[in-house]
């Protein structure tokens, strides 16, 4: 992390992410875009978590350990966040996605064979880069989670509260004011994981992609795709009605799913972390040799 960055964040930083980290097999692979920071946690059938925007891999910070007891999880910081390498914006408007999700295909096949099969979850932005990935790489399972890049109307337009210009006698109620506007519904879920994550994340989140989101079109990405896909929203998702989307996405495809998770917004795999994780869990183990 930079100085300015170190000197502008206040959260500490929980223990229970520290153990997480502690935990982790850490690997900075090189790829054309510079190093991507790659956390590997448990054995067992590869399953890739990809965070949103403004994001990293704290995204999935209470996903990691119950999923790591039976999957390999590999969860990368994508070129542009966290610990990884700045992502080269020059070009199309999609340019920098298409450099991202070749950088993210390089690693991946350092990380497991070419030929293995591999699972993913992809959370917002996240989901968006899945379906880029997937027509380079091709996953086994597919579970997208509040998935960027919909086309269809919002809930309500999102301008979150601001932040950053806040001290360190107030950076803790305004980042919440911030969650508590977007990502998280329920008051009690906002903790000091989800202050830390979500204040560290995006300062480290250089790679801004509301404009390549609202111009994609996931369904179409997603059209040739034959592997089977979970949709799944928050009740209170402010970006998209899931008994919209769903519908739309899932175009009547036998293998393909939607649902909605009850009391929760955006950030739905940290705040039904229970439901999610068991979500994922049986959704990819249906796959399982």
């Amino acid at each position: 992390m930079s100085n300015a960055l170190r000197d502008s964040a206040f959260m500490a930083r929980p223990a229970s992410i520290s153990d997480l980290e502690a935990r982790a097999h850490v690997l900075d692979i090189p790829t054309v875009s510079g190093p991507v920071r790659w956390r590997s946690f448990g054995s067992g059938s590869p399953l890739l978590l990809l965070h949103g925007g403004h994001g990293s891999w704290l995204h999935w910070v209470r996903n990691i350990e119950p999923l790591s007891a039976r999957f390999r999880v590999l969860v990368p910081d994508m070129p542009g966040f966290g610990d990884s390498c700045d992502l080269d914006e020059s070009g199309s408007l999609d340019a920098p996605l298409q450099r991202l999700t070749l950088a993210l295909k390089c690693g991946l096949d350092q990380l497991v064979s070419k030929s293995a099969a591999v699972d993913v979850a992809g959370f917002s932005f996240g989901g968006l880069v899945a379906a880029h990935l997937q027509r380079v790489r091709g996953f086994r399972r597919l579970v997208l989670l509040g998935p960027a890049g919909h086309g269809s109307p919002w809930r309500r337009e999102v301008q979150m509260p601001p932040w950053r210009d806040s001290g360190p006698d107030t950076r803790q109620s305004k980042l919440a004011e911030n969650l508590s506007y977007f990502m998280i519904h329920e008051a009690r879920c906002i903790d000091a994981a989800a202050l830390y994550a979500q204040e560290i994340s995006s300062l480290r989140a250089r790679y801004h992609v509301r404009n390549v989101s609202r111009a994609s079109r996931l369904g179409e990405l997603l059209r040739e795709c034959a592997a089977p896909i979970h949709f799944a929203w928050g009740q209170h998702d402010a970006t998209g009605f899931a008994e919209k989307v769903g519908p739309e996405l899932v175009e009547g495809v036998p293998a393909r799913k939607w649902s909605e998770i009850p009391r929760a917004a955006h950030w739905v795999q940290f705040e039904r972390a229970d439901l999610v994780n068991a979500l994922i869990s049986d959704w990819c183990a249906e796959s399982l040799p």
